[in-house]
Order: C-alpha cells, then sequence, then structure tokens
C-alpha cells in the first residue's frame, strides 16, 4: 500500500492504532509502529532494514496529539498501570477520525470500525458475523447498564437529576472514588462495545454520563 501524500503521518497513524486494537482497548506503542509500518514501509520503516521505526510512529502520535486538546481523539495509559510500557486507546471522536481515514486511504467508505477492519486486514472482505458466544456476551453487558436506575432515569427524563452521584459511577461499575483515568477507561470501553452493536441509546446515555461526572451534576 502506498497512501497518497495528501494523507500525513498523522493520519495514517490514526488508522494504525485501530488496526492495533485501540478501538477496543489500549493498544502497545510497538504494535501501532508495525501496523504503521504495514501500511506505509517507506515512511514507517529504518532507513537501512526492513523494520518498523517505533521512533517515527511515536513522532506521528505525538504531531498528532499536540494538533488537538488532551484526550480528544487519544488516551495515553500504561500496561496494567504500573510499568512504563507506553500505549494508546482511540476515543469515540478518535474512532471517527480513524474510520475517515480508512475511508480516504482505501478510496471507499465503511459503515463502521469493523468493517473497515476487516478490509485492510483482508482487502475486499466484510466484517465476521458475532459469534453466539459474542452475542451473549454484550447482551448481557449492555442489557445490564440498559437496567441500571441511573439508565432508567436518563431514559425517563432525559436528565440525572434524581440520581445519586454515586448511582452514576455504579452505572460504570466503578467506586465512587475511582481516579478520572479508570472512569473515562470504563466509558471508551462501553462505547465502543454499543457503537460496534449500533446501540444507539446506550451511546447517547454514556455521553450525557461522561458530561454529568465531568459537571459533577446529579445528586451528592
Amino acid at each position: 500500500m502506498s497512501p497518497s501524500t495528501d494523507v500525513a503521518n498523522t493520519d495514517l497513524v490514526l488508522l494504525a492504532m485501530a488496526l492495533a486494537g485501540a478501538g477496543d482497548d489500549f493498544a502497545d506503542i510497538e504494535d501501532i509502529a508495525v501496523e504503521a509500518y504495514a501500511l506505509s514501509p517507506q515512511r514507517f520503516g529504518w532507513r537501512t532494514k526492513d523494520y518498523p521505526s517505533d521512533k517515527i510512529a511515536v513522532q506521528a502520535i505525538a504531531d498528532l496529539e499536540s494538533k488537538h486538546d488532551k484526550d480528544v481523539l487519544t488516551l495515553r495509559g500504561f500496561k496494567d498501570r504500573a510499568d512504563k510500557v507506553a500505549t494508546r486507546r482511540l476515543t469515540a471522536e478518535g474512532r471517527k477520525a480513524a474510520l475517515r481515514v480508512g475511508a480516504k486511504v482505501a478510496g471507499r467508505e465503511f459503515p463502521d470500525l469493523s468493517t473497515m477492519l476487516a478490509h485492510f486486514r483482508q482487502t475486499g472482505s466484510d466484517a465476521p458475523e458475532p459469534t453466539p458466544a459474542d452475542r451473549r456476551r454484550v447482551q448481557a453487558e449492555l442489557g445490564e447498564l440498559r437496567r441500571h436506575r441511573a439508565f432508567q432515569a436518563w431514559a425517563d427524563t432525559g436528565d440525572f437529576a434524581d440520581v445519586e452521584r454515586w448511582q452514576l459511577f455504579d452505572a460504570l461499575s466503578c467506586l465512587p472514588d475511582a481516579p478520572p483515568w479508570a472512569v473515562r477507561d470504563q466509558t471508551e470501553k462501553l462505547t465502543a462495545l454499543a457503537e460496534r452493536w449500533n446501540d444507539t441509546d446506550v451511546i447517547k446515555f454514556l455521553d450525557a454520563l461522561s458530561t454529568a461526572l465531568s459537571a459533577g451534576g446529579a445528586q451528592e
């Protein structure tokens, strides 16, 4: 693949993040570098050898993040939050941006991230159908969220006026004293799951929930 010159390295590294699994979870920088190299060995490879360059990938990520406010397209993390191996995860906006880049590079539109990933992993293929086990797992997780007091209140009134703040955290399976990164990680995980299954109600709920928590909404 030889992406055109109007597709910048900062665009390609977004697509590489998606291919490395950053749409669903934190992806290691080295895995992102490998995917970037697969997209363009000329741009993301060593000068003297046929190897992916993590330094070039890291620079592209730094350039990407410098163009946007913090946490708009990507979240920073570390493996198990205990070591110093840098990772990245795409936010909801990051996933949309990666989808746009994928469409530009492939010269075709994709209905969702899964279809785009399938295309780049095997040109011309569609996203595989979910297995019954996958379907049951997702239905159980999203179903539990829909049954939560916070979701029911939001569905009925459109806000969280009658919901205690601890219940907002509980809807995400987080403790009230959970650090901001843990809350954001869980929100992004559930949002990505809802996007994959086209659950627009849950996506809207999680967006409203995130806004309420950031603003200190709901009852104390």
